[in-house]
């Protein structure tokens, strides 16, 4: 695959590199087991150069490669891994709150 061309709009580029850089992650961990999977939404439409930006990546797996697919673990562990990966992904309102539960306890 050759180098994605984004926009570098107010620190967009480098969310864009750690949402892909999860993504790769995710990918061998898939394609490791023999899993047929694809992209989907907003994350399709940024590789067809359709959009300049993506919210989240959104995968879809083969139904006979369910098993071996659930099987598969991101290692997000505590509320503050979760935290990381929202920010990663710009999902802020789900950062707030989890920064709201952890202030409460």
């Amino acid at each position: 695959m050759g180098r994605i061309r984004t926009r570098n709009e107010g620190g967009k580029m480098e969310s864009i590199e750690k949402k892909l850089t999860i993504l790769s992650k995710i990918a061998e961990e898939l394609n490791a087991r023999g899993v047929t999977w694809a992209v989907g939404a907003s994350l399709l439409l940024y590789f067809k150069g359709i959009v300049t930006a993506f919210n989240d990546i959104d995968l879809m797996i083969s139904e006979e490669d369910y098993e071996a697919a659930k099987e598969i673990r991101i290692p997000l562990q505590s509320l503050e891994d979760w935290r990381h990966y929202y920010q990663l992904m710009g999902r802020t309102e789900k950062v707030r709150l989890i920064e709201a539960s952890q202030s409460k306890a």
